[in-house]
């Protein structure tokens, strides 16, 4: 792949299962890793789910057996970080891009890629702003948040935000909660802020236009390739879609 290209693909694979998600990230990561994929933004949402993170006990983060009668899917990914609730009415993104795009530290990516994303949130008249690691607040309160890893020449951003959420549910769902002794923004959802749930292809585009001053302008929307489709459905089958996998704790 010829890293000369500047444009930077979007694509936008709807509502999928959350292991199959897990999969499409970690095969896009791959590819970009050993130059087999351009710079990429997926868009995407979750089910009803949580996701743990690679190096987690299930049983000490999340509540298995109410997942189980409430049918929400569990899926682990293959990163770092806090278990998650997610939901249909939150908006994800990968980002898997050159890392000379954005600076020459994490702090670089996430703050460009946070100030994007407010700067997007201010285009529907929310009175956004964007904070340290990319977290972005409205009134104080948290509405998404960005982190990511560098590989290299490979800037890894996974970023969410709430725009109709479920509180309760996540409460209910995850055994963690929220260290009350650290000045922490609480989070809420765009339906919170502004009473009713916006369209989320609006909050997606809005975050595009923003997205896009990154690339110079430069981006085409696209489907994942079928090389792509089928190292997803490798790493799928042979480890992030087993069960084995998901609720054993596998090695870091």
């Amino acid at each position: 792949m010829n890293r000369a290209v500047t444009a930077l693909r979007i694509i936008d694979t709807g509502v999928k299962p959350a292991r199959w998600n897990v999969a499409a990230t970690a095969a896009l990561i791959e590819l970009h890793r050993i130059g087999a994929t351009p710079d990429t933004i997926r868009f995407h949402r979750y089910p009803r789910s949580v996701v743990i993170a690679r190096g987690q006990k299930l049983e000490r983060e999340v509540d298995v057996e109410r997942c189980r009668r409430d049918g929400v899917e569990i899926a682990r990914r293959m990163t770092g970080g806090a278990a998650a609730y997610m939901s249909p009415g939150t908006l994800v993104w990968d980002i898997v891009a050159g890392r000379a795009r954005f600076g020459d530290s994490l702090d670089d990516v996430t703050l460009r890629v946070g100030g994007a994303v407010a700067a997007g949130l201010r285009r529907l008249g929310f009175a956004a702003k964007a904070g340290a690691r990319g977290a972005v607040e409205i009134e104080g309160r948290k509405v998404s948040e960005s982190d990511g890893r560098l590989d290299g020449p490979t800037a890894i951003v996974q970023g969410t935000m709430l725009v109709d959420f479920d509180y309760d549910e996540m409460m209910r769902l995850l055994k963690a909660r929220p260290d009350t002794t650290k000045p922490v923004a609480p989070i809420a959802s765009l339906a919170d802020c502004l009473g009713r749930a916006p369209p989320i292809e609006d909050v997606r585009d809005a975050i595009m236009v923003e997205f896009n001053d990154i690339w110079d302008g430069a981006s085409v929307t696209s489907d994942l390739r079928t090389d792509e489709l089928a190292l997803a459905d490798k790493l799928l089958a042979d480890e992030i879609g087993r069960d084995d996998f998901v609720m054993g704790t596998p090695a870091s």
